[in-house]
């Protein structure tokens, strides 16, 4: 996946493997190129992009490495108005000079290519091959000097080399170059960021640097990680602050002009946005998350949704920038489920573990759920409702034919929806309610009602004749707690406490029957197992439980301090016991083997606050 910026600061454009040239602004414009492309750039005035197109290995003939082309986007329509082939290798980067005048498209070599056009905007352009720059490896990272006779290039045996735009000489005296000014600095092989490079870290993958208001230098790894520091950057003893997003190796950095924002892009098909923002009292670079596929003004990093679960088959599935990734360890296999237009706030799936739900998390506009099979990530139906502004929280009946969904708008709004003798295309809203003031922390079905939880609230909803609502009877020593969690154990509800409690509730007359400390700082998520309850606390310990008086069966330490946002149990197969749990804390994902009592790490998922409403 390759990014371009547009000289205003606010759009972007992105092009990937799936053949699409995407444009990122308050329109959101695609075109459909039919093959995959791994390089794009703007023309400096924003009126036109060059893709590049191909891939490493073709997967289809219809794909012609080596071909590029120009495309007219000033208009509402799109348009390629001109195309070149001069290479058989995939194209790797392209960069337009300031003047609009030059292309560089780097493949197996380098092209320098005069650009000239009679009309404006431009209706055709001509192209004309200036220069050739043969090299003994593909470049991956090339800049033009501010003058435009030069190119810094970064090659795939970790070279660094300059060349002379037309004619394409070699200038071999470094010190020649040493006071060149650059029009970019993307090449991640250079004087002023060898910093970046530590002999025992990960290797730096993609680069920018932004040196008019803040200078700062943005890396990504083949680790997922971005890391910044200050510009120039050439100790490997630099201090830096690091920013865990992706899932795969970030192949695109880039800040935007006027450094308010950073777009990466990775491995993991996921598009990020942060904003960069200056701390006027120490002078740190501090880039906030904002995760989002659709416009700058992204949502609140804290509606992030933490979760993971296990599907059909030794699936594990979690959401991750606007996909759910479904992943199988034991046959190396990873699909994605696509659909959503914005992070997504809520996942859930079904007690057979054949349907997922997942929402979208954007309040700023109606938001979307999508149901949807783990096993083929296609689509099965999709959920929508003009006053449902982000979900915060979702849950499947046990019957698997409703779905109950919280909104995270101020009135967290409560919707239900039925699905028609099991057929989900065919689902209708069958119960709406505003949820209160109050923040709702998770929701939960019972044979014959549902069940909402949050700060000071516990709220009890028939369905009869539309959503009614009875309040939970709260002790007076429990009445300050917030429930953050809340699971069916048997017949009985149990909800976890900010306190550290359990809670224990009488379903017939909604009052509470007993309350038990369990853990020493907060529950922060509750599943029910087989042998009873599974519990994970604020400070990151995992225990299991016995249904009878909680009794401690067994405890995790899945080795953070941070606190388990998400559990979901696999039950061994004879029913009577449990296997495996999945527990999320810390920006990973943890696997825990109630056999052996192993903790393994089984993928990092970006996380964005110490609570989950998922």
């Amino acid at each position: 996946m390759a990014i371009s910026a547009h000289p205003n600061g606010t759009t972007f454009a992105t092009v990937a493997d799936d053949g699409f040239l995407r444009v990122w602004n308050d329109e959101n414009t695609s075109l459909d190129l039919a093959m995959p492309s791994r390089a794009c750039a703007y023309s400096p005035d924003g009126r036109m992009i060059a893709v590049g197109f191909g891939k490493p290995v073709k997967d289809t003939a219809k794909t012609i490495n080596g071909k590029w082309v120009i495309i007219d986007v000033s208009g509402s329509s799109y348009c390629i108005i001109a195309e070149r082939r001069d290479s058989r290798r995939f194209i790797r980067e392209m960069k337009w000079y300031s003047n609009g005048d030059r292309l560089a498209v780097g493949s197996d070599k380098i092209y320098v290519y005069q650009l000239a056009s009679e009309t404006n905007p431009a209706l055709k352009v001509d192209i004309s091959l200036v220069s050739t720059i043969d090299m003994n490896s593909p470049s991956i990272h090339f800049d033009f000097s501010k003058d435009g006779k030069y190119l810094r290039i970064n090659s795939e045996a970790n070279e660094l080399m300059w060349f002379e735009a037309d004619p394409a000489i070699r200038i071999s005296e470094a010190s020649l170059m040493k006071d060149t000014e650059w029009e970019s600095d993307t090449c991640v092989f250079d004087w002023n960021v060898q910093g970046a490079h530590h002999p025992e870290g990960p290797n730096v993958m993609s680069l920018d640097c932004y040196t008019e208001d803040c200078s700062s230098v943005v890396t990504g790894g083949d680790d997922g990680v971005l890391r910044m520091y200050s510009y120039p950057c050439t100790s490997t003893r630099s201090n830096y602050l690091s920013y865990i997003g992706h899932d795969g190796a970030v192949t695109s950095v880039m800040i935007l002009k006027g450094g308010s924002h950073v777009i990466s892009a990775g491995d993991d098909h996921a598009i990020m946005i942060w904003r960069h923002e200056i701390d006027d009292n120490y002078g740190d670079r501090l880039l906030s998350e904002r995760q989002e596929s659709s416009v700058i003004d992204a949502v609140d990093a804290t509606d992030m949704c933490c979760t993971a679960l296990y599907g059909c088959a030794d699936q594990i599935m979690f959401p991750t920038s606007g996909v759910c990734l479904v992943m199988n360890a034991k046959r190396s296999t990873q699909n994605l489920f696509q659909r959503h237009n914005s992070q997504i706030g809520a996942v859930a799936t079904s007690s057979s573990r054949q349907l997922v739900a997942s929402g979208d998390s954007c309040s700023d506009f109606p938001s979307k759920i999508w149901i949807w099979d783990p096993q083929t990530c296609t689509e099965i139906a999709s959920l929508s409702d003009s006053r449902l502004r982000g979900v915060s929280a979702l849950a499947f009946s046990p019957d698997e034919n409703r779905l109950a969904c919280v909104s995270s708008d101020e009135n967290h709004r409560i919707f239900v929806w039925t699905a028609i003798n099991g057929n989900w295309s065919n689902a209708y809203l069958s119960a709406y309610s505003l949820g209160g003031h109050e923040k709702i922390s998770f929701v939960q079905f019972t044979q014959t009602q549902l069940i909402t939880g949050g700060r000071n609230n516990l709220n009890f909803w028939s369905f009869v004749p539309n959503l009614s609502v009875s309040k939970g009877v709260v002790s007076t020593q429990s009445q300050d707690d917030t429930l953050l969690c809340g699971a069916m154990m048997g017949e009985k509800l149990i909800t976890g406490t900010s306190e550290g409690s359990f809670i224990t509730w009488d379903l017939t007359e909604n009052k509470i029957v007993g309350e038990v400390k369990a853990h020493n700082s907060s529950v922060t998520s509750l599943r029910a197992c087989p042998e009873g309850i599974v519990s994970g606390s604020s400070d990151g310990l995992v225990t299991i439980w016995s249904s009878d008086a909680f009794q401690k069966k067994r405890s995790f330490d899945v080795g953070t301090t941070s606190a388990i946002h998400s559990l979901d149990i696999c039950p061994h197969s004879n029913g009577h016991s449990t296997m495996k749990i999945l527990a999320v804390s810390d920006s990973t994902c943890f696997e825990i083997s109630c056999v052996t009592g192993r903790v393994t790490n089984a993928a990092k998922i970006p996380t964005a606050g110490e609570e989950s409403t998922c």
